[in-house]
């Protein structure tokens, strides 16, 4: 496990959020804390990304190139299911970089960016 300085960053059509922040690193986990105390978990797989947010709402996306996947989005006892078009996924060198779209009924509800560079 190495402690690393985190510097997040997700874009979309009406948001924005950054933050920089202290996480751990541990094999192909990195796990943090935002200033609203929500823990992330960012797992970086071969193929694929997953992203984990707990705390005032629960977050689980799923990020490939490959294929479309699947997304859940949970806030006041409601649970949202999306489809989840990646368009650019890129975990090299120390940042991770996600461009995606989020469809609900074949429809895009959203455009989005995320961007994680830790060191």
């Amino acid at each position: 496990m190495r402690n690393i300085d985190i510097d997040f960053l997700m874009t979309s059509l009406d948001s924005k959020a950054s933050f920089n922040t202290r996480g751990e690193l541990k094999e192909n986990r990195i796990i943090f804390n935002d200033d609203e105390g929500n823990k992330h978990f960012i797992i970086i797989q071969k193929d694929s990304v997953e992203y984990h947010k707990r705390g005032s709402m629960n977050m689980r996306y799923v990020f490939s190139l490959k294929h479309s996947t699947g997304g859940t989005y949970e806030i006041d006892g409601n649970k949202f299911l999306f489809v989840i078009k990646t368009k650019e996924l890129k975990t090299k060198d120390d940042e991770i970089m996600i461009k995606y779209d989020l469809l609900l009924d074949d429809d895009i509800l959203n455009k989005s960016t995320l961007l994680i560079k830790y060191r």
